[in-house]
């Protein structure tokens, strides 16, 4: 009687225990609110890629028919910065964000010939070629 006692009270800990994670997360869940990230001036739309867990925001904004397309990055207030391709290259697609800030992602001409080039932007400074 006394280990079943035993396991009865740890599985009732542990049930509990789980209970109140699948409650913090589901506050968590519901706290989050769908926030509108507006293309850069001048563009008719953007797509989100990624986010990290500041809640910055990476993608793409432009005409994505015919061109041109911009990389950008949208900061946890929906600021967007504009990620601007390589140096004689049209377009840039930012694709992913960590948690230091820096976005991967490719530069290159995305209209009439695909010639990607893989690029890291680190705030403040052009396009690096990974």
């Amino acid at each position: 009687m006394h280990n079943s006692s035993k396991i009865s009270t740890t599985t009732a800990s542990l049930a509990m225990i789980l209970f109140a994670v699948a409650l913090l997360f589901s506050a968590k869940a519901e706290a989050q609110v769908a926030k509108e990230l507006p293309p850069l001036a001048g563009d008719n739309e953007s797509r989100a890629s990624a986010i990290n867990g500041r809640g910055d925001v990476v993608g793409s904004s432009g005409n994505f028919a015919k061109g041109p397309v911009t990389g950008v990055h949208w900061d946890r207030k929906g600021k967007a910065t504009a990620l601007l391709p390589l140096a004689g290259h049209a377009d840039s697609q930012a694709l992913a964000i960590n948690g230091k800030g820096q976005v991967a992602g490719n530069s290159g001409f995305f209209f009439g010939f695909y010639e990607p080039t893989a690029v890291v932007w680190v705030e403040g400074q052009p396009p690096r070629v990974l």
